[in-house]
């Protein structure tokens, strides 16, 4: 159960909108292939989303596609409903969509008192919350996607040994909540999975996870320690959602109890230790237990090189106290990270250190600085040692549009398999789709 990032605004918007406005539509029809999907086309399958404030979009020859989006649509401001219809395919197996706003993040709807993150085709559906109207940029549709489960609706936990543990240990609550488990599996990660019930209660919902000293395990009252967690540049004893992914344990460990409270808040990050990297007891990199590969240092542009020829190079230090962004790289199996800073009112660029390792996944984090107000609509792209931007798509689910240029959302995949050279992030870099 993996989803895209949800849009906060949604619930905390105070305004007539779920999402700020931008844009217009795009006329009340338009025909467009599809921005994605396989060669194993039929002919003749149209699919048709339609808004409630009269704009119609439709995407040809449909059938037989894992994958596809409605082009076009370039925000649809003011939009409370929208009805999926396929034109030959008036059956549960055809494709449930989403709806994005202009960064990725996707709006909750529901139907006949059901909350989800996708939408079905038949009766409309509303957005969330129903006293706010939404600016929709775009619509993805997958087979892949499900409708949830009832348990899903509201909060699980997994802990993993992996970041993306294809067996994790579940751990579901219906509220916030305490549960006690039994510790017999040390883990490297945890993530936190708010379902739209919990989502649309609390957005910023933070948990714990403890574990007793050895031998205390049969004592209650013995109190369990908190467990210490990193991700990106967050380092904290409590963790949130956010749709970033798994949190790591700052070493392995077991897990007696999970806690999940409205009195969780996010950690200063003044008293946050400087690094998120794994140690081995003492303070410098080394193996995990259950890991096969070591985990090098997070690379960071403190006293990195920057890229020749760049029209902004960086300087060869941004301190941590005055970088309010960061974009972490990864590699699917866990064996090398990055993180590099940024600035978000400036136009940079940065190398990773060289060519270095292929790296899977990017992902954009903020974080606050002292008088200073951070540009959240920044982008940046990844660009490889000829100048050329990399392709992303985002992570969960790989679906819709490829772009070069990424922004803060969810974690994003990288699908051209060549060396970064270097990563520019730029406060005018726009939305885009990457040529196929």
């Amino acid at each position: 159960m993996k989803y895209s990032a949800i849009l906060l605004s949604a619930i905390a918007a105070t305004g007539a909108m779920a999402a700020p406005q931008r844009g217009q539509p795009q006329g009340n029809v338009v025909q467009s292939d599809m921005a994605q999907g396989n060669e194993n086309r039929r002919s003749g399958t149209t699919g048709t989303v339609k808004f409630d404030n009269t704009a119609t979009f439709t995407a040809l020859d449909t059938a037989k596609l894992s994958s596809f989006s409605f082009a076009g649509i370039n925000n649809v401001p003011s939009a409370k409903q929208v009805t999926l219809t396929y034109d030959g395919a008036q059956n549960d197996a055809a494709p449930r969509c989403k709806a994005n706003d202009k960064d990725g993040n996707t709006f909750v709807v529901k139907r006949d008192g059901n909350l989800d993150f996708t939408f079905a085709q038949g009766k409309p559906w509303a957005f969330q919350p129903q006293d706010k109207a939404a600016a929709v940029a775009e619509i993805i549709c997958d087979a892949k996607f499900q409708k949830l489960k009832p348990e899903q609706q509201n909060i699980v936990i997994e802990l993993g040994t992996k970041a993306k543990d294809p067996n994790p240990t579940v751990v579901p609550l219906e509220k916030p909540s305490s549960k006690d488990l039994q510790a017999d599996t040390e883990f490297n990660f945890v993530t936190l999975k708010l379902g739209p019930q919990a989502f649309m209660q609390n957005p910023n919902l933070r948990c714990q996870i403890s574990v007793k000293p050895q031998g205390g395990e049969v004592n209650a009252a013995v109190e369990a320690i908190p467990i210490e967690l990193t991700r990106g540049d967050n380092n904290d004893n409590t963790f949130g959602d956010g749709f970033k992914g798994a949190w790591r344990f700052t070493k392995p460990s077991k897990v007696t109890k999970v806690e999940c409270s409205e009195e969780f808040k996010k950690r200063d990050p003044a008293a946050a230790p400087a690094t998120g990297v794994p140690t081995n007891g003492q303070n410098q990199p080394g193996n995990m237990e259950g890991q096969e590969t070591e985990v090098p240092a997070p690379v960071n542009n403190q006293g990195a090189k920057t890229a020749p020829g760049s029209e902004n190079e960086s300087p060869n230090s941004i301190p941590n106290n005055q970088a309010d962004v960061s974009v972490q790289l990864g590699t699917t199996d866990e064996s090398a990270a990055g993180s590099l800073n940024f600035v978000s009112d400036k136009k940079l660029a940065v190398s990773p250190g060289g060519l270095g390792p292929v790296f899977s996944t990017a992902q954009i984090n903020f974080k606050e600085v002292q008088g200073k107000q951070t540009n959240k609509n920044i982008r940046c792209r990844l660009l490889d040692a000829q100048n050329k931007p990399l392709t992303v798509t985002l992570s969960a689910p790989k679906s819709g549009p490829k772009r070069t240029n990424f922004g803060n959302t969810d974690s994003w995949d990288i699908l051209d398999k060549r060396p970064v050279a270097k990563v520019e992030c730029d406060p005018k870099l726009q939305a885009d789709v990457a040529n196929a």
